[in-house]
């Protein structure tokens, strides 16, 4: 396993090629202005295009190697399983809330006075606890 140093000297060499990169393009274009049938415009291009590639190449490890590290898990793993999972179990428990406000209408429709305070307040709670819970997970 690479050490911190190791990493952040690797970043610093990736981000001194981005500019060795930017300087290419810039001398490319200088000379594209000034002959573009010359042999240093060839040159500069071939030089920014291969450090363009080792930067993406590098920079692509190192996304891989943080994603590992801050997942525990490789780059090429997902966590769009438990993001589903999360948003189904956020559907069924609206389906549920729904449900019970049906369930409240109905017994308050039905006329059941004694036992609507005690069900209508009970059914109440549990709804105002399941929205507690869903704005905390949230």
């Amino acid at each position: 396993m690479a050490t911190v140093s190791y990493r952040l000297r690797q970043l610093e060499e990736i981000e001194k090629d981005i500019v060795k990169a930017v300087r290419a393009a810039g001398q490319c274009l200088q000379e594209m202005s000034s002959d573009p049938k010359s042999r240093l415009l060839t040159d500069y291009t071939t030089t920014f295009l291969t450090t363009l590639q080792s930067v993406d190449q590098r920079l692509s490890e190192q996304i891989t190697y943080l994603s590992h590290v801050s997942t525990s898990q490789w780059h090429g793993d997902s966590v769009y399983l438990a993001e589903r999972e999360f948003q189904l179990t956020c559907q069924r428990t609206n389906l549920v809330r729904q449900e019970l406000r049906k369930l409240s209408a109905l017994i308050t429709q039905d006329g059941m006075r004694s036992r609507q305070s005690v069900m209508t307040s009970d059914t109440l709670k549990t709804v105002e606890l399941m929205d507690t819970a869903e704005s905390a997970a949230l």
